[in-house]
């Protein structure tokens, strides 16, 4: 469903002329995707989550693959944080602080320079 979800999304963008990204988020229950720092490591992970994210998260890139076979420009950027230590997750789900968004952005911003 996420998969045929975003082909549609993708094929709408493209009949309208917009541009369209699909982007897997960063989240800190992905192994090695940043050094989580004391905050994060204390108040930010949660054990549930911890256990069923990376495997979602294996599936999801394998989707990502199937996406962009099929047309859709799909980028992985559960690594954007790899070289971040300070604290970036606000809570224990996958929400970040302004210093995170600003991270994102940037990165966003070079990806559709590059369409």
């Amino acid at each position: 469903f996420w998969i045929e979800s975003s082909v549609q999304m993708a094929a709408e963008a493209r009949a309208y002329g917009i541009t369209h990204l699909h982007l897997l988020q960063p989240n800190q229950h992905v192994p090695d995707s940043k050094p989580l720092s004391d905050e994060e490591r204390a108040e930010r992970i949660d054990a549930s989550l911890a256990q069923y994210v990376p495997t979602a998260y294996e599936h999801l890139r394998a989707a990502g693959d199937e996406l962009r076979e099929r047309g859709v420009p799909f980028h992985d950027l559960t690594t954007l944080y790899a070289d971040v230590p300070e604290t970036i997750y606000r809570d224990s789900c996958c929400h970040v602080n302004a210093r995170g968004n600003a991270l994102m952005a940037e990165r966003i911003a070079v990806l559709l320079e590059e369409r």
